[in-house]
């Protein structure tokens, strides 16, 4: 059911602090820095399309800033995709900043440090990706963050049409739980993004940890597929793979558990299989009360109900 937020609904001595929780509950906790010396007016209508979360959010005058503070007691597992629709905005994280104009997009990672900058205010539709839903479809997510796509490029244009559509879309058909939909949509924003930073170009030769994700994705469905195992493979210690997944913030076996998780999630949801126990299995788990209360601990949601609802 779609939920609302105004600022109008509280004075306005109170509107800062009113904004700054409405953003943190609906998106990642930051601290909310007004640019202006003015009645801050802000508003936000967020719906649910499967797993996605979209929103449609007018923003006053702000400064939105994530910093170790921000990070050390909360940790959100997601990815806004933010679709500029008026003013100018400035999203920064990993050494590199993107300057947002009407009908441009950003993609930016709540794991990590960021600042989103709103100088004179904007309009904006953000799309809400639970992590593993992109990283099963993306091996190297870092590098697509705080890039700026042009809405008037091809991928930049398809994009954002897809994103505006849904949201009318799910004006008129009402549809918060065809995962099927969601999924699909996903699809092709991952493989857009991915085309247009060039992710999937990245060579191994490069970064070894490219070919080494490959790899474990494509043996998901492999019980015996080990941390030890995956070095061996590719000739390094555990020791080095560890680091490798370190640098970004993870570690190898969090990784292949959350791959895991996604895989099972998408083939739940695009009624792939006709049991869950197929779902688990065929990404690895060999314990199905361990994935069953993994799986509803990082969606919210039992496999059985996903099950239901992808067909």
């Amino acid at each position: 059911m779609p939920i609302t937020f105004s600022t109008q609904q509280v004075e306005s001595a109170q509107r800062l602090a009113y904004w700054n929780e409405v953003i943190c509950r609906t998106y990642l906790t930051v601290d909310c820095r007004p640019q202006l010396d003015e009645p801050l007016d802000g508003h936000l209508h967020v719906r649910q399309l499967g797993q996605l979360e979209m929103s449609d959010v007018l923003s006053p005058a702000m400064d939105y800033c994530r910093g170790v503070s921000e990070l050390k007691d909360h940790h959100e597992e997601h990815y806004q995709l933010v679709l500029l629709t008026e003013g100018v905005g400035c999203i920064q994280q990993n050494g590199r900043q993107a300057v947002l104009r009407s009908g441009d997009l950003a993609l930016y990672d709540a794991a990590q440090p960021s600042q989103v900058s709103y100088p004179k205010g904007s309009r904006s539709l953000v799309l809400k990706i639970p992590r593993p839903l992109l990283a099963a479809r993306v091996a190297t997510t870092e590098k697509m963050t705080a890039i700026t796509l042009k809405g008037d490029s091809v991928m930049g244009a398809m994009i954002g049409n897809l994103i505006r559509e849904s949201f009318r879309l799910d004006e008129v058909l009402n549809l918060p739980n065809d995962a099927r939909l969601a999924s699909g949509m996903l699809d092709i924003i991952s493989a857009a993004l991915e085309n247009s930073t060039g992710a999937s170009c990245s060579s191994s030769r490069h970064n070894p940890l490219d070919q080494i994700k490959r790899h474990m994705q494509t043996n998901l469905g492999d019980p015996d597929l080990q941390i030890v195992s995956i070095a061996s493979r590719h000739n390094i210690s555990v020791r080095t793979l560890n680091r490798l997944f370190a640098a970004e913030g993870t570690s190898a076996i969090r990784w292949l558990w959350l791959q895991r998780l996604a895989a099972s999630h998408k083939s739940l949801s695009e009624g792939r299989v006709r049991q869950v126990s197929e779902a688990a299995l065929n990404c690895g788990f060999n314990d199905l009360s361990h994935f069953s209360k993994a799986f509803k601990r990082m969606y919210g949601i039992a496999p059985h109900q996903l099950l239901r609802t992808g067909r």
